[in-house]
C-alpha cells in the first residue's frame, strides 16, 4: 500500500509517521533493522525513493512502526519497505560434467558473505545424498570465484549431484540438483591365461562381484560370491579349451574369455 501527500501550503514540515503492520503476514518476524520509510517525490515507483531510518522504532509484538523528524515535501509518495540482508552466497552457475569415467563439477560465485564451505554430495536417486567431499569458501568477498571439484569414483549410470553451501556460523542451504550418466567398465582381469588349471579374477571391482564361468556347451561350472579383490577359480577338473567368465556387479557386467591348456 502507498499513500501520497497533498498539502496546499508547500512544506509539510517535520512530523510523526507511524505505521501498523500488525495486519501483515509474519510482522511478529521482522526486525527494526530491515523496515525503511520510502519517500518518492517523482513518479509513486519508488524506484529512486529515498530510505529513511533515522528516527525510527519498531514494536515486533504490537506490529506499531513509528518515525519520527519526518519532512515531507508536497505530492511526495510514501510506503514502508523491508530490505533484506545480503545473501549469505549469491550461486550463478552449477555444472556437471561426465569427463571419461570421472565426473568433473564446476560452480560460480558473484559473491560471499560469511562462506565456511561447500560440501558436494551424491545421490543414485536423487532423494537420499551422501557427501563425498568438502571444497573451502572464500570467507567474505564481492569478487566471482569459480570453484572445481572432481568425482573420480562415480557411480555407474545416472548419478545426481548437489552443493550444500554452509556459513561460518553452521547455517546451510542447498544449490539445485545436477544429473550426470557415466557409463563405467569393470575393472578386471584374468591371469594366467592361459592357465593350466587354475586362474585368478583380480582387479578393485573384483570384491563384491558374482563370478559365473560356463563351458563352451553352456553349462555353468561355477557361481561365485568374490568377498576379496583377487578370487582363485580352478579348471582343474575341467576339459581343455575356452570358457567364459561373466563378471557382475550391480549394474555392470563384462564377459571374459580363459584357455584351459
Amino acid at each position: 500500500r502507498v499513500w501520497r501527500l497533498s498539502n496546499t501550503g508547500g512544506s509539510v514540515g517535520s512530523v510523526t509517521v507511524t505505521f501498523y503492520l500488525d495486519g501483515v503476514a509474519g510482522s511478529g518476524t521482522f526486525l527494526e533493522s530491515e523496515l525503511y520509510l520510502l519517500i518518492d517525490s517523482d513518479d509513486g515507483d519508488f524506484s529512486n525513493a529515498a530510505q529513511i531510518a533515522a528516527g525510527r522504532s519498531f514494536n515486533s509484538a504490537t506490529g506499531e512502526l513509528t518515525f519520527t523528524g519526518v519532512t515531507f515535501t508536497d505530492g511526495d509518495w510514501f510506503t514502508v519497505g523491508r530490505q533484506f540482508d545480503q545473501l549469505p552466497v549469491e550461486l550463478a552457475m552449477f555444472d556437471a560434467e561426465a569427463i571419461e569415467e570421472t565426473v568433473k563439477l564446476e560452480w560460480l560465485t558473484v559473491s560471499e558473505k560469511d562462506n565456511d564451505y561447500f560440501q558436494i554430495e551424491r545421490s543414485q536417486d536423487a532423494i537420499n545424498f551422501t557427501s563425498i567431499g568438502t571444497v573451502e569458501g572464500m570467507g567474505t568477498t564481492t569478487l566471482s570465484t569459480t570453484y572445481h571439484f572432481v568425482d573420480e569414483d562415480p557411480l555407474h549410470g545416472i548419478s545426481y549431484y548437489r552443493l550444500k553451501q554452509v556459513d561460518v556460523d553452521g547455517a546451510f542451504d542447498y544449490s539445485d540438483i545436477r544429473s550426470v550418466e557415466v557409463e563405467r567398465t569393470l575393472d578386471v582381469m584374468l591371469y594366467p591365461n592361459p592357465t593350466q588349471g587354475t586362474f585368478v579374477v583380480r582387479g578393485s571391482d573384483v570384491k563384491g562381484s558374482t563370478i559365473v564361468v560356463v563351458a563352451p556347451s553352456g553349462r555353468q561350472l561355477h557361481q561365485l560370491q568374490a568377498n576379496v579383490f583377487g578370487q582363485n577359480v580352478s579348471l582343474s577338473n575341467c576339459a581343455k579349451g575356452m570358457y567364459f567368465v561373466y563378471v557382475t556387479k550391480g549394474e555392470r557386467k563384462i564377459t571374459l574369455r580363459v584357455i584351459k591348456e
